[in-house]
This record gives C-alpha cells, structure tokens and sequence, in this order.
C-alpha cells in the first residue's frame, strides 16, 4: 500500500515536472516567435533634406551615407504630402495626407487625438517607444506625442543655441538603448532639424570646423550617422530592426522667382530622400536595391502600421489611394503604376496670404495646381521648367482631381500669391541671409518698398539703417512714414552736422534718456514705461553700483537677442515657424535707445557679456 502511494506521488512529481516543461517549452517557442516577428524600428527623419542628399555613387565620400546607399534600399520618386515638417511627420504617424489628419502647417493645428498613430499601436504591442527631436517645428504641444512614452523635446534655447544637434540627438537615442530596451523591441523616432541652419559652426571628428553652409551641416548629419550606425552593429540591434531614414521635405531653389520657399510644390522642395532597411533574415537577407516607383510618405506610415501587424483602415478611395511599401520590400513587387500622388502647402492660408496650395504626381507628369495650371512632363523636363498643355484629355484625370479636392476644402481655386507677396518673402529670406544683414540685397529691399510701401519692409530697412549707422537714410524714412522715434533716433546721431534738425517728441520710454538721474524711484520707471528692458536699463544707468542690476540686465538683453535672432532665422528659413515677429517688423526699443551716441559703451558692454 505504502509502495503504491510512492508510486502514485511519483506519478505526480512526474506530471508536475512534465508540465514546468511543457510551459518552459511554450515560453521559449513564444519569446522566439516575438523576436522572429516583432523586430525594432527606427526612423530618421531629416528637414530639408531632399532625394539628391545622398548621392549613392563613385563620389559618394561620406561614410554614414555610404552605409545607408550599401545596405538599404534606396526609393528614386519619394516625396512628401506637405513640404511643412508638422503635417509631414504627421502624415508618417497615421498613413494619412493632411486634409485626412487635419496637420496643416507648423502652427496651430494639431494632430487631433482621435487619430491613431503607429506609435500608440507599438505601445499596445509591448514596444517602447521614444521621440527625439532636434527642436523647432517639432515640439510636443503640435500632438506629435501620441504613442511616445518619452518624446523628449526639453531644449534648452538660448542665445546662439536654437536647436539641439544630431550628434546629442543621437546620444540621447543610444543612451536609451542601453538603459531603457534591454531586449524589448523598440520604436524610435530621431527628427534633424540641423540642415535648417547652414550658417552655424560644427566641428569634424577630428576636431576641425567645418564652413558654415549647408554642405557643413550635411558632413555633420554624415558622421553621426555613421556613429549610430556602427553602434547599432556594435549592440547587435542593426540585423533585427527596421531603418528608415527619410527626408520630411526638400529645399527650394533661388532659381523659382515666382515661388515663396513655403509655396513651392516642385520636385526640389518634394522629392525627399528615402532610405529603407528590413531586419537581416535567412528568409530576407540584407537587401540593396532601387526602386524607381512613386511613392509617398503617407505610404511609408501605412507600411508602420503594416509591419506591426495592424490593419490599416483606408480612407483615401475615392481620392488618393495609399499603399504598403511592404510588398515592395520584402517581395520585390512594384505595382500600381498609374496612382496619383498629393503635394500641398497650407503655408499662404497659414500666412493669410491666400489658398492652401496643391500639386499632383501621376507616373512623370506634374501638374501645380494654380489659378492657371502647369502641367511638366518631369522625365524629360528635370527641373520643371517647360509647362505643357493641361488641356489635353489624356490628363483630365489630373485636373478633375485637384478640382475635386478644392471643393472638399472648400477652398476657391484662385490659389496663386500676389507677385508682391511672393517676392517680399524671397527677399526677405535673401535679406535675412547672414548674421546680420545680407548687404547685397539692400537695394532690391529698397526698390520693393518704394513700389509698394509696404510698413513691414519699411521696418526692416530701419533696422538695417540703425545697425549700418545710416543716419540720413533712417531720418527721410522717418519722416516719410511718419515715425517720430526714428526721427529722433536719427536726429541724436546727426546733432554735430550741419543741418538744423528739431525732432519731434519720442515716445516716453525713450524720453527718459534726457531725465532719469532725476527720477528717485524705480516705481517712476515701471509707472512711464511698459517695456521691462528699458525699466531695467534707467534702474541700472540710475543705481549702477548694484551688481544685482547689472546682472538683471544682461538676462533681460541676452533674452531679447534671443528671440530676435529666432525670429531673424525664420526669415531666412522662409517664415515657416510658428514665431511672432514683432522684433522683425519694426525696429524694437531696445535698438532704439542703444542708438543714442552715449549709450554705445553701455550696449558693447552687454554684447561683450552674452
């Protein structure tokens, strides 16, 4: 009996151990099927950063890009739904186009939180997930965020410092890797914004600086390219993820003089570069190819979702159909020939300068959608140059779309800016080119505000009048406009010539440059004048022995540098931020008081200082 309930627990043990087996068994089978099936993504997205970047030929000397051009597959006819970074990288959240997802410019629009983006599907599935972002258009108050368990944007702008690197952006990704994943597959998402600004230093691995154009910019996104790269090799996570590398717009040429930068639909500003790296599998090893299709951004968000085993839902039928790029990918597969694809700028509705603007690709032919139409037959006219006749039948599909999507929006289809807009912008961009003044611009600036009289230019050429000394020049705009400060700015630095000049009454807050060693109270000072910097200057002029003021006061400046020299940049990026300019368009009290002759010591001071 004692023998038999021996045997029966040893049956048990048996059937206990058997079943620890069992699930340790079907553990293990379930880890490699979720390695085998949930591989890692990353993607790069570049501004500015348009399908010549990346040469993929004999020449090609940069080694990031090289990596990029041997291991991944390369897609010829990629572009963009909106060659504004908000609707862009929206777009490549949720496979939709803009007038889907409702992102229109870098503004106030947001992506509304009833979309569904490929983020939030990783986080479902288990992934960890991360934004990094270089800075400015792509904060997280945009709803760029949904989906991101840590979408870190947390930049500290300062005074010559307005974005954050690729080389930090990078390391902020690595670090993550490395403390955060583990062996969880992730979904990361690195936004470069450095192409943006050509005009700042950066220094090569060897510690030499590079010149400050956009090619030096282009070498840096290079070399921490090839650093990232090596890295993921180095960590084992380069075979088991997914790489996109991809450009979120292109970069207008100077040769368009009937085009803003944020107007122009043309291959330069759309056609963006692409780059895309499956996992390296026995069933798919690596993969280096070209494929020559037209394809969209919007595609690439739909080929998210499809990769994390989502089913899409497609809403785009009637209008502009969408596809998985993952046909083309893993089974070398390039069909429908013939799909039309959407470009748009929200830019002029934004701006209030006019309609939101559309253009179509169907196969090699462009039409911009305008008040008149073009139509360029891209295989044979590259550059778009030569228009050809829309009115054929052969392109009524085209037309008849555009025409549809303008009823949608409800938008009129006298979509085309004012010849003067267009080139007020250009200017503005050339104008605003270098850290300061572009010179050579000067007298076009000058011609286009005595034909038009516009009060913004007005502004800017007394600015540039104040900052070259051009005293005489500042006083008859002055006095053409009616500008009493600029007059007696003007006046104060031509009080030792020859002319008798008697300068109207300035405003109060320049007014007590004459009296303040007579006012007793710093209360006075806040009491006669709303701006804080010239408060903060007359208490410092009046109690200059306090170091706490002295202080105060280059906070105050090195502030206000700060945001003239952003809003100064957008300018020169085309005015495609969302920033006020208020600095820009007139010449602000700041520069105005430090005019006057005997406050220069005071203001070489302060530049010394930030």
């Amino acid at each position: 009996m004692c023998r038999l309930a021996l045997v029966v627990v040893d049956l048990k043990g048996m059937i206990l151990a058997c079943r620890y087996v069992l699930i340790f068994m079907l553990t293990s089978m379930s880890a490699c099927t979720w390695e085998s099936k949930s591989p890692s993504f990353l993607v790069v997205a570049v501004d500015s950063f348009p399908f010549e970047s990346v040469k993929c030929n004999d020449f090609e000397k940069n080694k990031g890009f090289k990596i990029i051009c041997d291991e991944m597959i390369r897609f010829t006819h990629a572009y963009t739904p909106s060659i504004l970074t908000q609707p862009s990288l929206a777009s490549l959240f949720t496979g939709k186009y803009p007038f889907e997802h409702g992102v229109w410019n870098n503004g106030p629009t947001y992506l509304s939180a009833k979309l569904l983006t490929s983020a939030e599907v990783a986080v479902q599935k288990g992934y960890k997930t991360l934004f990094v972002s270089g800075g400015v258009p792509a904060w997280k108050r945009s709803g760029l965020d949904q989906g991101f368990e840590i979408f870190e944007d947390n930049i500290s702008v300062d005074y010559r410092r307005y974005y954050r690197e690729v080389a930090v952006n990078v390391g902020i990704f690595t670090d993550w890797l490395k403390k955060e994943v583990d062996e969880t597959p992730f979904y990361a998402f690195l936004y470069l914004n450095d192409l943006q600004f050509p005009d700042f230093p950066t220094v090569d691995n060897d510690g030499f600086p590079r010149e400050k154009t956009y090619e030096g910019q282009l070498r840096e996104i290079d070399e921490s390219l090839e650093r990232l790269f090596e890295e993921l090799k180095k960590q084992n996570v380069w075979n088991k993820t997914w790489i996109i590398v991809v450009g979120v717009n292109g970069l207008s040429r100077d040769i368009r003089l009937d085009e803003a930068i944020g107007t122009n639909l043309y291959h330069e500003n759309t056609n963006v570069a692409l780059f895309i790296k499956p996992p390296s599998t026995q069933e798919h090893p690596k993969a280096v190819r070209t494929i020559d299709s037209n394809v969209s951004l919007v595609d690439v968000g739909r080929l998210l979702f499809d990769l994390l085993d989502f089913e899409f839902y497609e809403t785009t039928k009637s209008f502009f159909k969408t596809i998985s790029l993952k046909k083309y990918i893993l089974s070398n597969v390039e069909e429908d020939a013939g799909r039309i694809l959407l470009f748009e700028s929200g830019w002029p509705q934004w701006r209030q300068v006019g309609q939101t603007k559309f253009a179509l690709q169907k196969d090699n032919y462009l039409l911009v959608y305008e008040e008149k139409p073009k139509l360029f037959n891209t295989l044979i006219d590259r550059n778009q140059v030569y228009p050809i006749d829309y009115k054929q039948n052969s392109f009524q599909v085209l037309t008849d779309s555009a025409a549809q999507l303008v009823a949608l929006m409800n938008n009129t289809e006298k979509t085309a800016l004012s010849s003067d807009i267009v080139q007020k912008y250009r200017l503005s961009h050339a104008f605003f080119k270098k850290e300061g003044w572009n010179s050579d611009f000067y007298p076009e600036v000058l011609s286009f505000y005595k034909r038009t009289k516009d009060k913004e230019i007005a502004g800017w050429l007394a600015t540039y009048y104040i900052d070259n000394e051009n005293w005489k020049e500042l006083l008859q705009l002055g006095e053409e406009v009616k500008n009493s400060d600029w007059i007696w700015v003007a006046a104060q630095n031509l009080v030792q010539s020859a002319e008798k000049i008697i300068p109207p009454e300035p405003h109060i807050c320049l007014r007590m440059i004459s009296d303040y060693e007579e006012i007793e109270s710093e209360k006075i000072f806040e009491e006669r004048c709303e701006d804080v910097f010239l408060q903060t200057l007359f208490g410092y002029l009046k109690f200059r022995g306090k170091m706490d003021k002295r202080e105060y006061l280059v906070k105050i400046y090195r502030q206000y540098k700060t945001e003239y020299e952003i809003q100064r940049l957008n300018y020169q990026n085309g005015y495609i931020w969302d920033t006020q300019n208020n600095f820009i368009i007139k010449p602000h009290y700041v520069e105005l008081i430090f005019s006057i002759p005997q406050l220069s010591r005071i203001k070489r001071l302060l530049d010394q200082s930030i």
